[in-house]
């Protein structure tokens, strides 16, 4: 199977700009999609938080918690799944998360936002977790990770609730995180480093960004 950067890409002659109608990509990679619309951003966000605010047991209210900070870390941080779900308690209370990409196997430090790094702390405060613990636990076994399946699982609960009209999954926390990026900075170059890709245009395809929305970039910019 071809890894995101096998791509046949060109350059567009005319501009010497990214012209994403040049560019192939794999079925099945752009199987789920970022969250693009902020009403829906905010929504999934906050989807698990609302559960858990309401919930009648400690069972549920910790396993609400726990999935509210996996998608809110997740839409923060740009981790894939694979390294969120690998995460111990040691390796985020210093104000950043270091540790080695699963699949680059690249050293990875992120720098956490400080309202991310609250959130994280008083959650870990909240259900008393110490040094080793996963911040992820599965309910099943006894300080096990969650796993993919339930990270799916998790991400399907989200769609159906916030009545998600394409198709998300646990990949859709990275894109999230490149799409709004792009759009708050519109820094391709930053984010193509963030995201460890090949080139601006790989980037721009694995966010979703439509070459319409490229062209009316381009349309509204002018130096004079």
């Amino acid at each position: 199977m071809k890894k995101y950067g096998d791509y046949k890409s060109q350059r567009s002659n005319k501009t010497g700009g990214i012209n994403l109608r040049n560019y192939q990509i794999e079925a099945g990679q752009s199987s789920v999609n970022p969250i693009r619309d902020e009403d829906d951003l905010h929504n999934c966000i906050y989807f698990f938080k609302k559960k858990r605010d309401v919930s009648t047991t400690e069972n549920k209210r910790k396993m609400y918690d726990r999935n509210y900070l996996l998608i809110f870390l997740g839409i923060n941080t740009a981790l894939r799944f694979s390294d969120l779900r690998r995460l111990t308690v040691d390796k985020v209370k210093l104000n950043y998360i270091y540790q080695r990409d699963k699949k680059t196997r690249k050293e990875n430090k992120i720098t956490l936002h400080d309202a991310v790094y609250k959130e994280v702390m008083d959650y870990i405060k909240r259900n008393s977790l110490v040094d080793g613990d996963y911040l992820f636990p599965s309910q099943k076994g006894v300080n096990k990770p969650i796993t993919r399946v339930q990270g799916y699982e998790i991400m399907q609960q989200v769609k159906k609730g916030c009545k998600i009209p394409y198709n998300i999954g646990t990949h859709t926390l990275r894109k999230t995180y490149g799409y709004w990026f792009y759009r708050q900075t519109g820094d391709v170059v930053a984010l193509q480093s963030i995201l460890n890709h090949s080139t601006p245009a790989q980037t721009l395809i694995y966010i979703g960004m439509q070459q319409k929305e490229v062209d009316t970039k381009r349309k509204g910019f002018v130096l004079k």
